[in-house]
């Protein structure tokens, strides 16, 4: 057969060289089939959320795109579509960010949309998250000038500082798209409470002379364009307009631009202070507003600087006192908007009157990086997402535990010992006390300039002990303690009861306690070296705090067993496991008291000596019995006894004594094989009992 094999082994070499190219050329063409396959399903998918997009269906729209992204993630027109329908759905900026980057990752492709189109997407989307220059850079690369190119060009710029370029792109804006209102609008917003430059100026007046080409299609510019116009008179008659004519539009506009509208209709006459004060706490807000607070349910909304020009403009004392009144028992939101540009930064959501909670978005993208809860309007937790710990107070800013939510960890700090102080307790300037001595003062929350997130250095010098849930029993709890930031003990408890107690000197650790069954004895010592390495582990079996079983570990990575059982300090039984694989079992001759050796060489007894004697070891023919110097007739027996009453025994040395007559066999397993030595030495019945 060996023969036939030979001979034919070099037309079998010539089939496999043949087959291998045709397997493996059958296994592509079904690869490129199931692809095809895939590119068909996920084409009709894209299809169809382009459809229901059209529509205004974008919930709908956006089920279709994630399904057809499962087939085929390579278009990019299914993560455009995502990133649109999620500015439709209230998705966060960061959930539209991530889509809108991903379609413009490299790699993929286009079949609906134009690149331009993406491009403006995330240009727009950048500009809202304050990423002015990436917003600038990207811009560059659209193929074609549009207006919302340069709308969005003109926003980086003024969000860069660089107020002068951002109006002549305004300006040349006017000649391309001459009846594009988001212009003035933008120049309106950002310059209002800036100096004014004889170009700004310029520019200014210019807007004002063609502000009817705009009113039309955007009345809220006659709101935002009476600071502009040094003619009260005009701004008063503007304003009688829009009041009469797009009451009902305002309404539908966003809080700032209503809130606005109360403030300049009141500046120049054309409402009285009453119905300004009524009109400034009705408007309320439900967009964007942080999920976990108030879902769509709309709430007062009130813009800080907007709530500060309330005050100016209101001048008899009773409606002072009115604003007063009503800010003492507010229930609402107050928004920061830094910037201007309509989008809000910071809100404090307010029962009456103080601050119940509180959220800072840092880059404008809904994802707060600090969260606050109040107590009696003082921060009572502070919980910081980015690096996902959470702080307690005890008396703001004094803290009494840093939990880091990933782990269910909480670190407990000494009283006093450690303050954090990224929120101040602000009053708002609203000069109610000009007036009226007795005016409540408000108080708002605000982020400091310097504002830092915790880090686990900060706090780790103060932490008296931590705790968490123990690995092993979601049950039990691990606490650790501390000083000066190193640990000194730890334990794992379990309501009451310690089931295991840990020790460290200058951070090392040193030894370990285990109580295994609960009942408040600790059965199992580890003891650790200077280097924090494993020395020695302990058994306390009867717990009289002897051990009967103990474990040594050498540096060399030698580990040694010992029975002790009649703890008098001296193992009967000591088993050598070596790093090289081989082992040694050593106990005591049961009369002679001479060490009797057993030597293991890949696993297998190689010899066994009695003191500096070599004796034969005789294999058992049936079982893994090794009988010393010699095989009684009555082997068997005893083979198959041993062999059973050894079963029962989980332990990986174990010694047994049996009495066969007057004949006494001394048993010993080890590595999964049973020595046994018969005594010749009568025993008599005095020494059986």
């Amino acid at each position: 057969m060996l023969k036939n094999i030979k001979r034919n082994l070099p037309l079998i070499e010539a089939l496999l060289v043949f087959l291998l190219p045709v397997t493996a050329a059958y296994s592509q063409t079904i690869g490129r089939e199931l692809q095809q396959i895939n590119t068909s399903y996920a084409l009709q998918y894209l299809q169809r959320a382009a459809e229901l997009y059209a529509d205004s269906n974008y919930a709908a729209a956006l089920e279709y795109a994630e399904k057809g992204i499962t087939f085929d993630d390579s278009f990019a027109d299914f993560f455009y579509l995502k990133a649109q329908c999620l500015t439709h759905l209230d998705g966060t900026r960061a959930q539209c960010l991530d889509a809108a980057e991903t379609s413009l990752a490299s790699g993929l492709k286009l079949r609906i949309y134009s690149r331009d189109s993406l491009i403006l997407l995330l240009t727009r989307l950048y500009i809202e998250t304050e990423r002015y220059n990436e917003a600038l850079q990207l811009g560059q690369t659209l193929a074609f000038p549009s207006a919302d190119s340069d709308f969005y060009r003109a926003s980086a710029l003024y969000g860069l500082g660089r107020d002068e370029q951002a109006r002549d792109v305004i300006e040349t804006a006017l000649t391309r798209w001459s009846f594009d209102s988001r212009f003035p609008r933008l120049f309106f917003l950002q310059e209002r409470d800036k100096p004014m430059t004889r170009a700004g100026k310029k520019l200014a007046d210019t807007l004002l002379q063609q502000l009817y080409v705009w009113i039309e299609q955007a009345p809220s510019l006659a709101v935002y364009a009476a600071p502009f116009d040094p003619n009260p008179q005009e701004n008063n008659r503007r304003l009688k307009v829009y009041r009469n004519m797009h009451a009902a539009d305002n309404q539908n506009l966003d809080a700032r631009t209503q809130l606005a509208a109360v403030l300049a209709e009141l500046r120049y006459g054309v409402i009285d202070e009453k119905t300004a004060v009524e009109e400034f706490f009705a408007v309320t807000t439900a967009s964007h507003l942080p999920q976990e607070e108030n879902g769509k349910t709309p709430v007062s909304a009130v813009y800080s600087d907007q709530l500060i020009e309330l005050c100016r403009l209101t001048g008899t004392s009773g409606m002072r006192k009115e604003i007063g009144t009503r800010l003492t028992a507010f229930s609402g939101v107050l928004l920061e908007d830094d910037n201007y540009d309509g989008i809000s930064n910071a809100a404090v959501f307010f029962e009456q009157g103080r601050p119940v909670s509180a959220y800072f978005d840092l880059n404008q993208d809904e994802e707060y990086e600090y969260q606050v809860q109040c107590n009696l309007g003082a921060p009572s937790f502070i919980f910081t997402p980015k690096n996902g710990y959470a702080v307690q107070y005890d008396s703001y800013p004094a803290i009494h535990a840093v939990i880091q939510r990933a782990d269910k960890r909480e670190y407990i700090m000494r009283p006093l010992s450690l303050r954090w102080e990224p929120v101040t307790q602000t009053e708002l300037d609203l000069r109610l006390r000009d007036t009226d001595a007795e005016a409540p003062a408000f108080f708002t929350l605000r982020l400091r300039d310097n504002a830092r997130l915790l880090q686990e250095h900060d706090f780790i010098f103060s932490v008296l002990y931590s705790e968490e849930p123990a690995p092993q029993d979601e049950h039990t709890v691990l606490r650790i303690h501390f000083e000066d930031g190193l640990i000194v003990s730890a334990e794992i408890k379990k309501g009451t009861q310690t089931l295991a107690h840990t020790r460290y000197r200058n951070g090392v650790l040193v030894q370990k306690e285990y109580d295994y069954d609960g009942d408040g004895f600790f059965e199992v010592l580890e003891q650790y070296d200077k280097q924090g390495n494993l020395e020695k582990i302990s058994v306390d079996i009867d717990k009289n705090k002897l051990f009967e079983y103990y474990e040594v570990y050498k540096t060399d990575g030698t580990v040694i067993k010992n029975w002790d059982e009649n703890e008098d300090g001296t193992p009967e039984i000591q088993y050598t496991q070596f790093p090289s694989g081989n082992a040694q079992t050593v106990w005591k001759h049961r009369y002679s008291g001479l060490p009797v050796s057993v030597y293991y060489k890949d696993g297998a007894p190689e010899r066994l000596t009695i003191g500096r004697t070599n004796v034969p070891l005789i294999k058992d023919p049936s079982y893994n019995v090794y009988w010393l110097e010699r095989r009684p007739s009555f082997s068997d027996k005893v083979a198959e006894k041993l062999t059973e009453v050894f079963a029962d025994d989980a332990s990986d040395v174990e010694a047994q004594t049996v009495l066969i007559g007057n004949y006494e066999l001394y048993a010993v397993r080890s590595g999964g094989n049973i020595f046994v030595q018969l005594f010749t030495t009568p025993v008599t019945a005095e020494e059986r009992r």
